[in-house]
């Protein structure tokens, strides 16, 4: 059995003619499916619109806006906001034009004062106006009422909707965002949907 251990001894095999074991085993690319972190990817056609807000609205962003829905009293929420944040600036220093908005669905402007002082990760985002105004908003946006938070909203430079995530992401999931993002407004034929012409 002793020879056995000699066979992996002795002078190695020049590198021309023993590959790596990184260059014998060539990475694979992975492919993000959008349909499985999509919970709904809706007809583009339909615009982002933010319910009323408490205080005033943010400027029309110059490429994608990112809206996450989330609240104070939302675990998962709170847990994700830093990634996300962190997400923005990578995404951001690598190019992508991408605005990250934080829509609070607290019932009162003292409860997110709060938060914000203790997390400013959460500063620049806007808050609902009025809890009451939730439920009419969400089917504008292609939400149903019983949605659970937190919620993403993906809406291309044209400013309508290509991906809706219910419920909170996983540092994994970056590469799904990274796709959304990078998904093109047309297709070959100036098409967003089948017979609907969009502009690049």
């Amino acid at each position: 059995m002793w020879w056995l251990m000699l066979l992996g001894c002795g002078d190695p095999a020049p590198a021309t003619q023993m590959p790596s074991r990184v260059d014998a085993v060539k990475a694979v690319p992975k492919v993000v499916d959008l349909e499985a972190f999509c919970d709904q990817r809706p007809d583009p056609t339909i615009p982002l619109v933010l319910p009323p807000l408490d205080g005033p609205g943010p400027a029309d962003p110059s490429g994608w806006r990112w809206v996450n829905v989330w609240a104070t009293w939302c675990g998962p929420c709170v847990a994700e906001m830093p990634m996300l944040a962190a997400w923005r600036d990578q995404l951001v220093q690598s190019g992508v034009d991408v605005e990250l908005l934080f829509l609070s669905v607290d019932d009162a402007a003292q409860k997110v004062a709060r938060f914000v002082a203790q997390h400013p990760v959460a500063r620049g985002g806007v808050r609902i106006s009025d809890i009451a105004q939730l439920e009419p908003w969400l089917p504008k946006v292609g939400l149903d009422a019983g949605v659970v938070l937190p919620v993403n909203l993906f809406a291309d430079p044209r400013g309508q909707i290509r991906c809706i995530r219910t419920g909170a992401v996983a540092d994994h999931d970056l590469a799904a965002v990274k796709a959304v993002l990078a998904q093109p407004l047309c297709d070959d034929k100036g098409l967003a949907v089948p017979g609907v012409p969009c502009s690049q």
